[in-house]
């Protein structure tokens, strides 16, 4: 990472050789709900997580999820989905959905439902590629991998290396012997 940022660059080129990423191919429109699907089912550890992460025509498990959860949430399934699709589709999944954008140096876009005691999972958002202001979806499954770092503060969205190079700054008695969000000093 560049010195004087704590932030660390991937570029969308680099991010979709990672093996921290699943990326969706399919010929619908589901690919926000199949990348939803596939980063919940890595950190579930769901024991379906290969056959949900391959998502090819020999095996439909993918889209059989996808569809599943948009019925549940209410949304019209293949057919592109936006913001509002996505707020409905993390309510019912119980998780907050982040949204890392490749096109704007992996920041986090979209930081999901308020509660901050739900677990987060990721997606990542890139051009389209035809020339349209549209965008494709891709699950990570491992965000500390995907940013390339030993750490990552789910709270405050910051990769970093040592255990002590953060603290929250939402927690005024920070503990640093353990160096936990929970912990009461």
């Amino acid at each position: 990472y560049s010195k004087g940022s704590k932030r660390i660059l991937v570029t969308v080129n680099a991010a979709h050789e990672k093996r921290s990423m699943v990326q969706i191919e399919s010929d619908d429109d589901m690919c926000i709900a199949r990348s939803i699907v596939v980063s919940a089912a890595a950190l579930r550890k769901d024991r379906k997580y290969r056959y949900i992460a391959a998502g090819d025509k020999a095996n439909p498990a993918q889209g059989d999820e996808a569809e599943l959860l948009c019925a549940k949430a209410g949304v019209a399934p293949n057919r592109k989905a936006g913001l509002e699709e996505l707020k409905k589709m993390e309510k019912v999944m119980n998780l907050r959905v982040k949204v890392v954008a490749g096109d704007l140096l992996c920041d986090i876009i979209y930081h999901g439902q308020d509660n901050k005691d739900l677990q987060s999972i990721y997606v990542f958002r890139s051009p389209a590629g035809d020339g349209s202001d549209e965008y494709h979806f891709d699950a990570i499954t491992n965000i500390t991998k995907f940013y390339g770092c030993k750490f990552y503060c789910h709270a405050c969205d910051i990769p970093f290396n040592a255990p002590y190079m953060h603290r929250c700054k939402d927690i005024r008695n920070w503990c640093f012997t353990c160096n936990a969000r929970g912990c009461k000093p």
